[in-house]
């Protein structure tokens, strides 16, 4: 999903002019999702960043995507409404996504107020999926959701407290999860944790919308194997007497964030480098997107992508010309990179910097 995918118009509204931005797959969709953002008095608008996230998300996962702005926002006429008008806003928009594909499941997805109203709107729609991203349980009366509701809430939100979002969660019987420091987590936290938490300090996860939590599309064919990026089972390394790291096993799925927290010293750059085929392991097995590691790790490096933690641009070389360079290691042809590189740098709102170096300036 790019600006240049996206199609941003006006329909009629229940106050008037109602604006739209639209994604819709090449592919069949497989479903609709509506995403709505925060509140409208304090800066929200369709382009906020976790709207664009949740979009881009959905969007990748098969769904013919739907943003609008609330009433009052952006080229939407009408004044805010205290989320009566806002719900009927977002049921319009519904009502328009859905227009052509009456038969297909829906999604909602809200940020802040946006849940506010997506709650709402879930009392009058039948929803495959709500995913309320930092609920605004304390600000607005949000309604009861079906209990395979995605809850995403950050633990050191300084405007909701999380245990304020695990009250109304709790009683409602959402899942939680469990991780430590992280910035957004599936309401948990560890000062909070809940017996139905996953394991804690080891490992975080960290997706606002998992592909694990819908259901397969067909053209999935249902096999969850399919959907395992990265398998490693039983993972052994040994530096001398040191056991570095010690029968590690964890699946990382398609469409997830998978985190490594640890002090220094705890092993997390072996395992990374023991996944990557850089170094044998002493034991356990790794799987690849579907290439056994280490015997296979060239063929499964080559559809991976690595991005370091201190960059390697060639200070010398324009912005374009670090790109070409990158996308010769992946053995891209010059033509398809010539045709690619413009789309990336404007995707990144990197357009300016297509000719000037990647100098750094001495005060960076």
């Amino acid at each position: 999903m790019t600006p240049r995918t996206t199609e941003r118009y006006t329909i009629g509204g229940p106050a008037g002019a109602l604006e739209i931005a639209q994604n819709v797959p090449a592919h069949a969709p497989r479903g609709i999702a509506l995403v709505a953002h925060p509140h409208p008095l304090q800066g929200g608008t369709l382009d906020n960043k976790v709207a664009q996230t949740l979009a881009k998300t959905f969007f990748a996962l098969g769904y013919a995507v739907t943003r609008f702005n609330f009433r009052g926002v952006g080229r939407s006429q009408g004044a805010f409404d205290d989320g009566v008008g806002e719900t009927a806003d977002a049921l319009a928009a519904l009502d328009h996504a859905r227009a052509n594909h009456r038969e297909l499941p829906v999604v909602l997805a809200g940020f802040s107020f946006g849940t506010f109203v997506q709650t709402r709107v879930a009392q009058s729609v039948a929803v495959e999926r709500l995913v309320l991203v930092g609920p605004a349980v304390q600000r607005f009366g949000l309604e009861a959701v079906p209990a395979e509701t995605i809850v995403v809430h950050g633990e050191e939100d300084d405007i909701v407290p999380l245990a304020d979002v695990l009250a109304w969660a709790r009683p409602q019987q959402l899942p939680s999860s469990c991780f430590r420091a992280a910035a957004t987590s599936s309401t948990g936290a560890c000062r909070n944790c809940s017996a139905r938490s996953r394991a804690c300090g080891r490992a975080m996860r960290s997706s606002p919308v998992p592909e694990a939590s819908f259901p397969r599309s067909a053209a999935s064919g249902g096999a969850e194997a399919a959907d395992v990026v990265l398998r490693v089972a039983g993972l052994r390394k040994r530096y001398g007497a040191n056991e570095v790291v010690r029968g590690l096993s964890f699946e990382i799925r398609r469409g997830e964030c998978f985190g490594l927290l640890g002090p220094n010293g705890a092993g997390k750059t072996t395992t990374l480098r023991c996944c990557l085929g850089l170094i044998d392991p002493d034991g356990g097995t790794i799987e690849l997107v579907g290439e056994p590691v280490p015997r296979a790790a060239r063929q499964a490096r080559i559809r991976v992508g690595v991005v370091p933690q201190l960059d390697n641009l060639d200070p010398d070389f324009t912005v374009t010309e670090n790109l070409q360079v990158y996308g010769r290691y992946f053995g891209i042809a010059q033509a398809k990179l010539a045709a690619r590189i413009p789309a990336l740098l404007e995707f990144a709102g990197l357009a300016g910097r297509a000719t000037p170096g990647c100098a750094r300036s001495p005060a960076a």
